[in-house]
């Protein structure tokens, strides 16, 4: 499945097809251009393949060299597709508000990439951050791939949430180009230059806004497919083995810690040690699988209250309704009349 080891910085190998993509539609030899950098094109067409963080890297040198245009990574956010991120993509269209959308692409950021970056998103005085530091014992990157990451969030933004959208402040850890202006151009916005990080913020109302597109079943779908993709992808996942097996076993009600426990075939000492391991207890990934869960469920008005609490595992719409206003400081019935306003 992955042309390096996952104890090893790596990429899906899908999401590098946009490169690709762009390459090609520019007049380039893309297959050329990726045997140059050491990877194997045909591994674009496996929807599960990794590529090794270092070989990103590379191909982003050879690109840049082939290409003779330094700034060849802004092209990249017009051939985004939400295929390339494998089910985070589609879940990424379903969200219902881009607040939505960034949150889930936090949480399974891992998807895109293993022991790579690291991505926060958060509300501050100024408005919504999203923010991308590598580890201190990284390898050197090239100055582009902060380009590529960004000017594909932004596009992603702009499908989502309309043409229009403009983030408030861009960073860059790359240095100012002679051609500065084209970032302006495509960004619309503020951009700094030689920072320590690839980040950008997002206007309150630009966040929290609905978004028509927004499907929770389809996205519920979507989360269910990743945590099946990482858990099967690395035994060693197993704050998602967990997930998973929680979210199979909620309709039946036999989500105590013996009964995950019994599922994955060790015993409850073992599992209590391990998630230990992760910084983690079993009672908190049920807490929080049935919180994000919930959370969405009650945005889709289709489903009655009865029927989340049946969904999520609970014996009663009481015990429910007690865990929905300890996590969001009201009942589910009054959430869903907030929605309706």
């Amino acid at each position: 499945m992955t042309d390096e080891p996952l104890t090893v910085p790596s990429m899906l190998a899908s999401s590098i097809l946009i490169a690709w993509n762009a390459l090609t539609a520019n007049g380039f030899d893309a297959d050329a251009v990726f045997a140059q950098a050491g990877m194997d094109p045909a591994r674009l067409a496996d929807s599960d393949a990794r590529y090794s963080a270092t070989s990103i890297t590379r191909l982003h040198e050879v690109i840049v060299k082939v290409t003779g245009d330094p700034l060849f990574m802004l092209k990249l956010a017009e051939f985004w597709h939400p295929s390339h991120l494998h089910a985070l993509g589609y879940g990424w269209l379903a969200s219902t508000s881009l607040k939505d959308a960034f949150q889930r692409l936090v949480r399974y950021y891992d998807i895109v990439a293993i022991k790579a970056e690291q991505v926060s998103f958060k509300q501050t005085g100024e408005g919504y951050l999203f923010e991308a530091v590598l580890p201190s014992d990284f390898h050197p990157v090239h100055e582009s791939e902060g380009d590529s990451i960004l000017s594909v969030l932004v596009a992603m933004c702009r499908i989502s949430r309309g043409d229009a959208f403009t983030p408030l402040l861009v960073r860059l850890s790359r240095p100012e180009p002679t051609s500065a202006v084209d970032y302006y151009r495509f960004f619309r916005s503020k951009v700094e230059f030689g920072c320590n990080e690839w980040s950008m913020l997002l206007s309150v109302s630009d966040v929290e806004a609905e978004l028509p597109t927004g499907n929770t079943t389809l996205a519920r779908a979507c989360v269910h497919i990743i945590d099946t993709y990482l858990a099967t992808l690395d035994q060693n996942h197993l704050v998602n083995q967990v997930r998973l097996k929680i979210v199979e076993s909620m309709p039946s009600g036999r989500v105590h810690e013996d009964d995950i426990a019994k599922l994955m075939r060790i015993g409850t000492s073992e599992l209590q040690h391990k998630l230990k391991s992760k910084a983690t207890t079993f009672k908190a990934v049920l807490d929080a699988t049935r919180k994000e869960l919930a959370l969405s469920y009650v945005k889709d008005r289709h489903t009655t209250v009865n029927e989340i609490t049946y969904l999520l595992g609970y014996s009663d719409p009481a015990n429910f309704s007690r865990a929905y206003r300890r996590w969001t400081g009201v009942s589910p019935t009054e959430a869903r009349a907030r929605v309706a306003v």
